[in-house]
């Protein structure tokens, strides 16, 4: 979630997000939920996206608290932004894991990443993107993650690998995470985690080309990015012919895995 994955955002991608992201925001609620937000809570929402779930974290907060909302892509700002006019809890800015550390330490009770810790680099940046979240975190305070599962890769994921391996180009789709890293990543910064949950979600489609657009524009328009832009055109018809094998008469079917955990600030 890097500033680096937002100038290929366009204004068509952010919008086509807003409308086609139900199922992420149903998972959101559902991690607000796990997460026990309550009226006057501090919340930071990290790569906010369009800003549906700030809002939605915003009516439970009340005027009492407030949500900050982060995102790398300044056209999906600007959408929260719009949105949230009457909201005056929720404020959103341009941002990224990369600008945590200009937050005030022990200031907030919670801090949640939906299906966004995927997209920060891995290892090191994500370390150093918990560390700033645990400083930022008053004692005790919570953080919420909820990820694609590595473990149980999407159709979608499945055949793009396999396309680009005939092309022998290494996909670089980062959608999911390991549980066991995450685990091992959430101890070694100083959280002590409270839950962890599997999640499956299914997922409908009209068309071969609605998911793929779909990826285009969760994924920042960076979807395919690693494929020299001669060969784009005819990977992603490759795509999605292979994917239109799915094709039912009432569309496209499709489970995606998840990994929600809950952490809380130790000392």
């Amino acid at each position: 979630m890097t500033n680096r994955l937002a100038p290929s955002d366009t204004r068509d991608l952010a919008e086509h997000y807003d409308q086609t992201s139900d199922s992420q925001f149903k998972n959101g609620i559902h991690l607000i939920t796990e997460l026990g937000i309550k009226k006057g809570d501090r919340i930071l929402d990290l790569g906010c996206g369009t800003g549906r779930l700030a809002g939605y974290a915003g009516s439970i907060t009340g005027e009492t608290g407030f949500v900050v909302g982060l995102d790398p892509s300044e056209h999906r700002i600007r959408i929260a932004q719009e949105r949230s006019r009457s909201i005056p809890q929720v404020s959103f800015q341009v941002g990224s894991d990369l600008d945590i550390s200009r937050l005030p330490g022990n200031w907030f009770d919670a801090v949640y990443l939906n299906s966004a810790f995927h997209h920060i680099e891995r290892h090191e940046a994500r370390r150093s993107a918990l560390a700033q979240i645990r400083r930022i975190l008053k004692p005790e305070g919570s953080l919420g993650l909820s990820d694609p599962d590595q473990a149980s890769p999407s159709i979608l994921r499945i055949i793009t690998r396999e396309i680009l391996g005939y092309y022998g180009i290494h996909s670089l789709d980062d959608d999911g995470v390991s549980s066991a890293e995450l685990e091992s990543v959430l101890g070694d910064t100083g959280f002590r985690i409270r839950k962890v949950e599997y999640i499956k979600t299914p997922e409908h489609y009209e068309s071969a080309q609605a998911v793929v657009k779909a990826a285009s524009s969760s994924h920042f328009g960076n979807y395919l990015s690693e494929v020299p832009e001669d060969l784009r055109d005819q990977v992603r018809t490759e795509i999605v012919q292979k994917l239109s094998e799915l094709q039912t008469g009432s569309g496209i079917s499709m489970i995606r895995s998840r990994v929600l955990m809950i952490a809380e600030k130790l000392g």
